[in-house]
C-alpha cells in the first residue's frame, strides 16, 4: 500500500486543508494491503511542520516565490 498525505498550511502554521490518500496495490515496504491502520496518522502534522521548518530556513537565501526542495517530494509555494 502506498500512502500519501497532502496538506495546505496557513500563515499561522494552522492546517487549512488535509488529505490522506491510500493507494492499494502491490506490497510496499513489507506491508500487506489494508494492514496500515490509523496508528501513525497523528504524526503527519509533525512531519509536515518539521519539513516546513527546514523550508522556512532556506527561504531567506532566495527571492524566488516557488522553491522546489527535494525532501522526498516536498514543495512549497509562497504567497505575499
Amino acid at each position: 500500500m502506498t500512502y500519501y498525505y497532502f496538506a495546505i498550511i496557513g500563515t499561522k502554521d494552522n492546517p487549512i486543508y488535509e488529505l490522506d490518500i491510500n493507494v492499494s496495490g502491490a506490497k510496499s515496504a513489507g506491508l500487506e494491503p489494508g494492514s496500515r491502520k490509523d496508528e501513525h496518522r497523528h504524526l503527519n502534522q509533525f512531519i509536515v511542520h518539521s519539513a516546513l521548518d527546514l523550508v522556512e530556513e532556506l527561504q531567506w537565501h532566495s527571492n524566488a516565490m516557488y522553491a522546489f526542495v527535494n525532501f522526498t517530494f516536498f514543495s512549497k509555494f509562497e504567497t505575499p
